[in-house]
């Protein structure tokens, strides 16, 4: 039920929405029961009162929180939240964070792997996208989902020119592992931490494995395979399924919404 309110909340119309029914639709959306996570996805921080405006943000943190606060949000929606495998205590950092969302009565909604694998919105479809690829498959088992994309690329494309296309849209500043061939067909793509999916790369042949963070262990057998590999960052390639995200909640609420951008230098 949405309920009219004053104008102005930018990129809304000024409506306010229960909490309770915003919280539902993404649970039902992004199916978060369907795949084994740590995160505690769905509603992690409850608040009182109606959602005029909802920031969207790809880490659960104070500065985050606070600028949130400063656009006068009453949900903000992340994909890193606070509760990973559950709360051991409410101390330090914890009660920090804690106290400043139920003290301005801001709730706190997180979507971890149920983002990366969405098949509309998620980060992989989204990079996907970016990247042009086409006859897309599963890939990245993740204790039997798959959460990852494979495709082909339109043509044979150099691998630097994909890292180049990821700078340029993602405002990234990719690592490349240049080992396989010259010119890439076929690629792999899991968002944030893929590494663990380097080993399902080098067994399907693919001829570029596209992920965020670099990992020291994954070197030598990223060589060794003679695979190319590209680290676009692990902040990066998951603003995407936030941001199409973002213009859902836009759509179907008809309420304001902001995309917190703070990139770590990490």
């Amino acid at each position: 039920m949405t309920v009219p309110k004053s104008a102005g909340a930018k990129g809304g119309i000024g409506m306010t929405v229960r909490l309770e029914e915003i919280a539902r639709f993404l649970d039902k959306e992004l199916d978060i029961f369907s795949i084994e996570d740590e995160s505690k996805n769905g509603l992690q921080v409850w608040a009182p009162g109606g959602v005029g405006r909802v920031a969207l943000a790809v880490d659960a943190s104070m500065e985050t929180f606070n600028k949130a606060w400063k656009e006068k949000c009453q949900i903000l929606v992340v994909h890193h939240g606070l509760i990973w495998s559950g709360i051991k205590s409410v101390r330090g950092v914890m009660y920090d964070r804690l106290k400043f969302l139920l003290d301005r009565e801001m709730a706190l909604y997180a979507a971890h792997l149920p983002l990366d694998k969405h098949p509309e919105f998620g980060n992989n479809i989204q990079l996907c996208r970016l990247l042009g690829l086409s006859s897309l498959e599963g890939f990245g088992s993740h204790h039997g989902t798959m959460i990852g994309l494979e495709g082909v690329l339109p043509k044979k494309t150099p691998v630097q020119s994909i890292a180049d296309l990821l700078r340029e849209k993602l405002s990234a500043n990719p690592l490349v592992l240049s080992f396989g061939k010259k010119m890439v067909l076929r690629v792999g793509v899991v968002s944030g931490s893929g590494c663990a999916a380097l080993s399902e790369a080098i067994d399907r042949g693919l001829d570029c494995f596209v992920t965020g963070d670099a990992n020291y262990a994954s070197y030598n057998e990223i060589a060794d395979a003679g695979i190319n590999v590209i680290f676009a960052g692990h902040y990066a390639t998951e603003t995407l399924g936030l941001r199409a995200l973002e213009s859902i909640l836009r759509g179907k609420f008809q309420i304001g919404t902001v995309f917190i951008d703070i990139p770590p230098p990490v």
